[in-house]
């Protein structure tokens, strides 16, 4: 189990502060990556093909940087099952969102917490999930000056000229450029890094493939 250090280290980050630092990350991406090359080609192939996918879903607002980072930091380590990252980021994706669900709900109305307490696994996911599809998008939304614009900043609207989601270098001169002044962001986003290691945690103590295969069902929701 000692490669759930990273993801348990990354877990305590993300909930204090909101992301996976890349020093976290980068230096168990290489060791995964050589490990990978030399235990199986399958899994450096399943990292390779991760890493693209996982970028366009950061790229388009899908999912948060550091989380595809983690999991790359440990695809060596994850069972030899063919894009088996994507399983996992599905299944955390799932829990965080139904989790979220829940909880920002039932600050609201507690009573909205008592069918968790008698329904099945898998329909307490797809509970929490509709009700974190209640939850209005501006509750998320942040109106900032461009100077606060910073990377990997998330933006909650398109702007025209700008065909990009997610902030990365350069892009606030290219903004500026373009006549902004003032954007529209997410935040306050749902963390999945804690849900990232339940997901591993799930896997390690009690191996079920269903856990890697119905969760995506309810991701669905979250991605459409």
């Amino acid at each position: 189990m000692y490669w759930l250090i990273t993801p348990l280290v990354a877990a305590l980050w993300d909930a204090r502060t909101g992301e996976i630092p890349d020093f976290i990350t980068i230096p168990g991406i290489v060791v995964s990556f050589i490990y990978s090359l030399l235990l199986s080609p399958l899994q450096a192939l399943n990292m390779l093909l991760f890493g693209v996918g996982g970028y366009l879903m950061y790229r388009y607002g899908m999912v948060g940087g550091g989380d595809v980072l983690l999991l790359l930091a440990i695809s060596a380590f994850l069972p030899e099952i063919p894009l088996v990252q994507f399983y996992v980021l599905f299944a955390a994706m799932a829990l965080t969102t139904a989790a979220y669900g829940l909880y920002l709900r039932a600050r609201e109305r507690p009573l909205l917490l008592l069918p968790v307490l008698v329904l099945p696994p898998l329909l307490s996911l797809l509970y929490g999930t509709i009700l974190m599809a209640t939850i209005p998008r501006s509750r998320f939304v942040r109106e900032i000056p461009l100077e606060e614009l910073r990377e990997e900043d998330i933006l909650a609207e398109p702007v025209e000229g700008f065909p990009k989601k997610v902030i990365e270098r350069g892009d606030v001169e290219r903004l500026r450029k373009l006549g902004i002044e003032r954007m529209k962001i997410l935040t306050n986003l749902p963390r999945m890094g804690p849900f990232l290691f339940l997901v591993l945690l799930l896997m390690e103590v009690r191996p079920d493939p269903s856990l890697l295969f119905t969760s995506p069902v309810q991701a669905l929701f979250l991605l459409f």
